[in-house]
């Protein structure tokens, strides 16, 4: 017998997508505005993420108010490393050197329905490495903030100090 058939309602999954936009001659009245913010050089499309434990526990936590890790998600970070999503990671770039770099979120995340929006816009002296990696955390120091999921960037997109980037979330209750 399943859940659903013995009266117990399934609650249904949480899907995350991220998506990374990178911007020449950026300018952020434009943004402001509604238009174009710039020449658009790369779109990475919408990429699926894992959601790791430590999201899991992170979201019960707050549900739940259990005493766990405090905080909202309110960052988005992105990292060098290439490994293989796992459900037990809890920083970026785990198991490499490489750069990290980690930002508060564009003025909170917003809410329409069942998806939850967030966004960061990382500015051009920031973030210039090459890309392989990005997750959602509750605070913005890598490794003791909670990381709440993470996603691989394919392919492997180098952000340049001429670039701005706007690395874009929905999270949805499907």
């Amino acid at each position: 017998m399943t859940l659903s058939e013995s009266g117990i309602e399934v609650v249904p999954r949480l899907i995350g997508a991220h998506r990374l936009y990178f911007y020449e001659d950026y300018d952020p009245i434009r943004a402001l505005r509604g238009e174009v913010p710039g020449r658009l050089v790369k779109d990475t499309g919408w990429l699926k993420n894992l959601m790791v434990n430590n999201g899991k526990n992170l979201l019960l936590d707050r549900l739940f108010g259990f005493s766990g890790p405090p905080g909202a998600i309110s960052a988005l970070g992105i990292g060098t490393d290439t490994t293989a999503v796992s459900a037990t990671q809890t920083q970026l770039n785990p198991s490499v050197s490489g750069s990290v770099y980690l930002q508060a979120l564009d003025g909170g995340a917003s809410r329409s329905g069942q998806v939850a929006s967030y966004q960061m816009t990382v500015a051009t002296g920031n973030g210039n490495f090459a890309i392989g990696e990005g997750a959602a955390f509750n605070g913005t120091t890598n490794g003791t903030s909670t990381m709440l999921n993470r996603l691989l960037i394919s392919p492997v997109t180098t952000k340049t100090s001429a670039q701005t980037l706007i690395y874009a979330c929905t999270l949805t209750q499907s």
